[in-house]
């Protein structure tokens, strides 16, 4: 035990937030694929949980840290989370208490990440009226009622990132129908992007009015990130102050056949970019990250070249349009 007390604090923090997120190969957060069953859910709470007791009887130094630690990165996914965090805000408390601080949990979460679920789950998250002023955000919804419950809880929030992942039947919103978010909500929403735990259903419908249904609640948005091709000519002129956008672009693997190689094509940019995509006044620097894994996209390079002949969104001397081969 004394040989641990004497590891670097700053050792400490880093393993212990490793441990707390659960991806030891990667600090980030994958919250569409480890939690869309419940019982997984469950299970990585009851690990959170355990390792937050158990870290605290270490020693006064460890038990500083693993207090820290849960209120930058906040995972309400489980009945336990709510529980969780309802005894750890009341220990932070307590021992601001002994140390002469005011009550300040008003501000415990002001630089925190939040990864909430809220299929169904929102009664199980009374915490989250405790949860202020947050940084960024990643969104799992189900159903409509989801979707609209999570915005009205993170309204308030002072946003500079969100992630919005479907797990439901439907890709995105769907049928989100009438925006009921007023122009000062979200106000600094710089940052979002979009997934489907379903990309089949997008990929044979190709409907950007899906993402639009999203998107016209988050007015401010100034990157967007998708992960399954849509028509983006749809979007071209809706949202003034997008001025980067990032698309992946990855290959298509299927079981027992030969990987697909994905195809920039799908996305109808060039169309886009002629209807306006980010040409808008004011966005003296656009730029479109293609994300493509380790294969370049099928067409590229004649895309590449059509774009830049027809589009003055490529004669811009600072204008980008990038190929990155990476999976992320």
């Amino acid at each position: 035990m004394s040989a641990v007390g004497r590891l670097p604090i700053e050792l400490v923090e880093d393993v212990l937030t490793w441990a707390w997120i659960g991806a030891p190969e990667k600090l980030g957060y994958k919250m569409g694929n480890t939690c869309a069953d419940p019982l997984v859910a469950f299970l990585g709470a009851r690990q959170r949980w355990s390792l937050f007791h158990a870290v605290s009887a270490v020693s006064s130094a460890w038990n500083a840290v693993v207090l820290s630690v849960p209120f930058l990165h906040v995972f309400i996914q489980d009945k336990l989370d709510a529980m969780g965090y309802r005894f750890l805000l009341e220990r932070r408390r307590q021992r601001d208490a002994q140390d002469g601080v005011d009550d300040s949990s008003k501000g415990y979460f002001d630089r925190s990440h939040l990864c909430i679920d809220f299929r169904g789950q929102f009664a199980l998250a009374r915490i989250l009226p405790t949860v202020t002023n947050s940084y960024s955000a990643d969104l799992l919804y189900g159903t409509r009622d989801d979707f609209e419950m999570a915005l009205e809880a993170l309204a308030s929030h002072n946003l500079s990132s969100l992630r919005i992942i479907c797990a439901g039947s439907y890709p995105y919103a769907w049928s989100l129908g009438v925006n009921r978010r007023t122009p000062n909500d979200f106000a600094n929403l710089l940052d979002v992007h979009i997934r489907s735990d379903n990309p089949s259903w997008l990929r044979s419908t190709r409907s950007s009015e899906d993402v639009a249904a999203i998107l016209d609640m988050l007015p401010n948005i100034t990157h967007l990130r998708l992960t399954e091709p849509i028509l983006l000519k749809d979007l071209a002129s809706r949202y003034p102050k997008l001025t980067h956008l990032s698309l992946d672009c990855l290959p298509v693997h299927q079981f027992g056949e030969r990987t697909n190689v994905s195809s920039i094509r799908e996305w109808g940019l060039g169309v886009a970019i002629r209807k306006g995509l980010l040409r808008h006044p004011g966005s003296s620097k656009p730029r479109i990250d293609v994300y493509s894994g380790v294969e370049e996209p099928e067409g590229w390079a004649s895309y590449r070249c059509a774009i830049s002949m027809v589009s003055p969104f490529i004669a811009k001397p600072n204008s980008r349009l990038v190929m990155i081969q990476s999976a992320s």
